[in-house]
């Protein structure tokens, strides 16, 4: 019943019918439309001895169950809004054009790329990852196929920053949702964010080991690559200007 008016009359609702068969089991598959109402809605499933059934029919050989389907929309939307510490200028407020400024992307808006997790809220288990580009103004478009309806804890994980996860669970709605990190400490859990200028925060930068902690093996792995003279694609360049020198170890230490 894809738009759940009670009944199985309408066009394209019969999805599945299969001729006269001793075949065991029966398989079928089937597509559903982009029109189709979301929610809760009655998916029929009738077995008839020797002939197709109706959608409401009595025979006197068979099968009838009813089943109650959730459809979900083909996607949904979570627009964040988060700035990374080394990254961020007080000049322009806004971050670095990291990607550009390595040599891996021509688009001056690009800053990287983030994972952005959801996370059950008892739980805490992983139910739907995406990544997403992190845009010069804190912007990130984060898209969930299929649709991920309900609340959940939203994580940024960084390839060379603190994970940071929302102070709450956010509830993601059918269409788009909005957080933003950025305006007050206690956006993030454990207020675990640094302020950049006033009433701007961010998230730490320097956990290049991804353990958790910034610590002296993230030093290693900057040393390693300063001492190599390393400029272009690399996690160890901390503030995001193409190149692997003091300046980054600054921001770890």
């Amino acid at each position: 019943d894809y738009n759940r008016d009670g009944d199985f009359a309408d066009a394209g609702e019969t999805v599945y019918t299969r001729a006269a068969s001793t075949t065991s089991p029966i398989v079928g598959t089937f597509t559903i439309p982009t029109t189709a109402t979301t929610g809760v809605t009655r998916m029929r499933v009738s077995l008839k001895y020797n002939a197709i059934p109706t959608a409401c029919e009595t025979f006197s050989y068979g099968q009838v169950e009813d089943y109650s389907v959730q459809i979900l929309a083909a996607s949904n939307t979570l627009n964040l809004k988060a700035f990374i510490e080394g990254f961020y200028d007080v000049s322009t407020h806004q971050m670095q054009p990291v990607r550009f400024n390595q040599g891996t992307s021509s688009v001056t808006t690009d800053t990287d790329n983030i994972d952005v997790e959801l996370r059950n809220p008892l739980t805490y288990a992983l139910v739907a990852s995406t990544q997403a580009m992190l845009k010069t103004d804190g912007t990130a478009t984060c898209t969930f196929s299929p649709a991920q309806i309900g609340s959940y804890y939203v994580v940024i994980k960084h390839r060379s920053s603190i994970q940071t996860w929302s102070a709450n669970p956010v509830t993601l709605s059918a269409t788009t949702t909005s957080y933003d990190f950025t305006n007050a400490a206690n956006k993030a859990f454990g207020s675990n964010m640094k302020q950049l200028e006033n009433n701007v925060w961010g998230i730490y930068s320097g956990d290049l080991s991804q353990d958790g902690v910034i610590d002296s093996s993230d030093y290693v792995l900057w040393e390693s690559d300063y001492n190599n003279f390393s400029f272009g694609d690399f996690a160890t360049d901390l503030n995001g200007d193409g190149i692997v020198d003091s300046s980054d170890y600054v921001i770890w230490e």
